[in-house]
């Protein structure tokens, strides 16, 4: 699954979503069957089934609801196109739908690799040997700033202006077919007792240097 709820597709929750009440119903009438006919290995099959499937779709609901309840920050980033060495203001401003506790307020910069490599393996069936290819996404945090926060009532408004920089040796965003290279903005909002609030923002960095300019 994606890094967060807004970067996973659409198509992918809805899969989910599915995947977690058909684990649900069946692992709940497995535990019951296994329960009325004293069955061990049916009632094992059904929590790890319960386990299995129930998770994620849970957790994308209760991200959801902590959404809905305390309301979305608006982030921007300036400039969207970066040179290498330059700073990234991230503009961050958040109206609470009601009163809430922040603990902190987290922007990341983020580089993003993604690499698709080619595997070979032995199909036991066939016992031939198979090629195929899969693609690894691999995020580094470049840097880090992170800002204390506080309590904030229904209705209000919190405004708070974050800088980053671009490694002075950082490496410009690129993409081949079989490697690419991502900036990313992340902003992550902490609040006690619910999963954080997660906006991330794409970045250009461009291969020109900002000294140079």
């Amino acid at each position: 699954m994606a890094k967060s709820l807004s970067e996973t597709p659409k198509w992918l929750q809805g899969c989910l979503y599915l995947m977690g009440l058909f684990g649900l119903v069946a692992g709940l009438a497995m535990v019951v069957f296994g329960l009325q006919e004293k069955s061990n290995p049916l009632l094992v099959m059904g929590v790890v089934l319960i386990m299995v499937t129930v998770p994620f779709p849970a957790h994308l609901l209760i991200t959801r609801y902590a959404q809905r309840q305390v309301g979305m920050p608006v982030v921007s980033v300036v400039p969207q196109s970066a040179r290498v060495g330059e700073v990234v203001t991230v503009e961050y401003t958040h109206r609470f739908n009601r009163a809430t506790n922040v603990r902190q307020v987290i922007a990341q910069l983020v580089l993003r690799e993604k690499v698709r490599y080619e595997y070979e393996y032995k199909d036991l069936q066939s016992k031939t040997k198979r090629r195929e290819k899969r693609t690894a996404v691999y995020d580094h945090v470049v840097h880090e700033v992170t800002s204390q926060a506080g309590h904030f009532g229904a209705g209000q408004t919190y405004q708070k202006r974050l800088t980053l920089r671009v490694p002075k040796d950082g490496m410009h965003s690129f993409s081949v077919p079989d490697r690419s290279l991502i900036w990313l903005v992340r902003v992550k909002v902490v609040i006690p007792w619910l999963p954080d609030l997660v906006v991330t923002k794409p970045l250009t960095v461009r291969p020109e240097s900002a000294q140079e300019v």
